[in-house]
């Protein structure tokens, strides 16, 4: 599932990393549990509303990506002798 941080904060699960409004959670390379993505989702945080919300479809779109990746083939380079 992919998120979006639908307000600032720092997360103090990942050393304070600032999130400000429209970033993707989590960054890149950061692993985040389950109950992590509730707890932000929810109003069982500190700041006591949602800091970040799922976003609609993402899913499809990054499977979509996946496959368009996998089904493209590298060029094959073409060598020049000069004689």
């Amino acid at each position: 599932m992919i998120y979006t941080v639908t307000e600032y904060f720092e997360d103090i699960a990942d050393n304070r990393h600032a999130y400000r409004k429209g970033d993707t959670f989590p960054r890149e390379g950061v692993t985040v549990s389950e109950a992590r993505f509730a707890e932000l989702s929810s109003d069982r945080n500190k700041r006591k509303r949602p800091v970040i919300a799922a976003v609609a479809g993402a899913d499809d779109e990054l499977q979509e990506n996946a496959e368009q990746k996998t089904a493209e083939k590298p060029k094959a380079k073409r060598s020049r002798k000069k004689v």
